[in-house]
């Protein structure tokens, strides 16, 4: 049977590349034929569009597929290949241990249907809480939401679900993980009058973590606790250790003061150019009094970070019969100018700044300018000093930037709406429309660091 040319060509392409069976059509034919070794393979269907031809007719035009039909089960798809190459840490997920609380089933409306149907039916039954619904004047109680979702253990699955995403077990106990069943509320004083909450991975500048945070939750009083905070990010030295930014033991009920303080709060020092950094709370419930005594710095004083070098996996592997832990709250945090001081004259240091160097774009050696497509301006500025073009864009800035009302370009809404002297040669005009549109080397005319320090506004 004669081939059509897309099938001949299709077949003569994938032959070349070796993709095994192909499969045609011939042009004008009534049924589907096979071409290629493998008699057993399976037909194609009848509408499926091959190339140029299909089984009713033209089909898309353009190039004919190079690559055979898929089949399911021989030929993966891209989740496929990628649940293939990390069958290994996959099956070393599964395999964790759990070493937290088993949590209790409590009977709830979420579990229960006959609660949930009553429940809403009683939400129903409020007309004056629907009449406030369709009018958006219902307020919520937020306290009354936070109650249900400790209830219900949703707040515990979120916590959980968060910590899995930034991975936070997998850097702290590496091959054991643990469900939350105590609710652990940590707030920093932001001001005489408000706090910031710990939540699950929220974002605290270090200077709104510069002092110990209020931290509660509810207990037996003669239940015995530890509380640690962590950092596994911001380690100088070694990437598997964390630093030790505070730690209280033998914490009696829910009141944190009567705790033994075995480290004292050290703040949060993100260093400058590495971006956020996670820092645990870890609440571990003790069978009996501990003696953490090895864990306490050699003076309080003086900071040491190698002394507060510290391994969560290892402490509770230590102590693995006479803690359980049971609460966990996170928060991430980046750098701000206040950090400054901090490492000079609480760390005694050299502040630490991390930059990344980009590699510079090749450029071709200039010979000649007969195959250049762009504006010779343009094209003489990729070899001009980047110094040089900069120190040119700062001086333009300048030169539109009145010290009392700012910058003088900003009143002009549509900048290139304003004609430009048409006595000037042409590519100066779209150099004058590039520079109001701060496109090319102008854009950095406009620039602002992205987040901006408040104490500098």
């Amino acid at each position: 049977m004669m081939l059509s040319r897309g099938s001949q060509l299709r077949w003569a392409l994938l032959h070349a590349a070796n993709l095994g069976p192909v499969y045609g059509i011939s042009r004008g034919a009534k049924q589907m034929t096979r071409q290629g070794p493998n008699e057993s393979d399976e037909l194609i269907p009848r509408n499926y569009s091959l190339g140029w031809w299909g089984a009713k007719g033209p089909g898309r035009p353009g190039y004919p597929r190079t690559t055979p039909l898929r089949r399911a089960g021989l030929d993966l798809n891209l989740q496929e290949r990628l649940d293939e190459m990390y069958a290994h840490e996959t099956e070393a997920r599964l395999k964790r241990q759990d070493v937290g609380f088993k949590r209790e089933k409590k009977d709830t409306p979420l579990n229960n249907r006959s609660q949930m149907l009553e429940y809403v039916r009683n939400l129903r039954a409020d007309k004056a809480m629907e009449k406030a619904a369709r009018e958006r004047t219902l307020k919520v109680d937020l306290e009354a939401v936070k109650r249900e979702a400790i209830l219900t253990g949703a707040i515990f699955d979120a916590t959980y679900e968060a910590a899995e995403y930034y991975g936070v077990f997998d850097d702290l106990f590496h091959d054991a993980i643990f469900t939350p069943n105590v609710f652990l509320s940590v707030k920093f004083d932001y001001d005489d009058k408000l706090v910031t909450p710990v939540y699950q991975g929220n974002i605290i500048k270090p200077r709104e973590a510069e002092k110990a945070p209020h931290v509660s939750f509810d207990s037996d009083p003669e239940s015995l606790w530890t509380l640690v905070l962590t950092n596994p990010d911001g380690h100088f030295t070694d990437d598997n250790s964390e630093y030790l930014h505070w730690m209280v033991s033998n914490i009696k009920g829910g009141d944190i003061r009567s705790g033994q303080t075995i480290c004292d709060y050290l703040q949060p020092f993100p260093p400058f150019g590495i971006g956020y950094q996670r820092f645990v709370f870890v609440l571990y419930k003790q069978n009996g009094q501990l003696d953490l005594a090895q864990y306490k710095p050699s003076t309080q004083d003086q900071i040491i970070l190698k002394e507060r070098t510290f391994q969560n996996r290892e402490f509770f592997a230590k102590f693995q019969n006479q803690i359980t832990p049971a609460g966990l709250a996170f928060f991430q945090s980046d750098y701000d100018t206040s950090l400054t001081s901090f490492f000079h004259n609480t760390l005694n240091m050299k502040e630490p700044r991390y930059e990344y160097h980009f590699v510079q774009t090749y450029i071709r050696p200039w010979t000649h300018m007969s195959n250049n497509k762009e504006g010779f301006n343009l094209f003489l500025d990729k070899y001009r000093d980047p110094k040089e073009i900069e120190e040119e864009v700062v001086r333009n800035k300048i030169r539109s930037f009145h010290p009392f009302k700012g910058d003088l370009d900003k009143r002009w809404k549509y900048p290139n709406v304003h004609p430009t002297d048409f006595q000037l040669p042409e590519w100066r005009r779209r150099e004058i429309e590039r520079e109001r549109l701060r496109q090319g080397v102008f854009q950095h005319k406009d620039w602002s660091p992205l987040r901006r320090d408040p104490t500098l506004a």
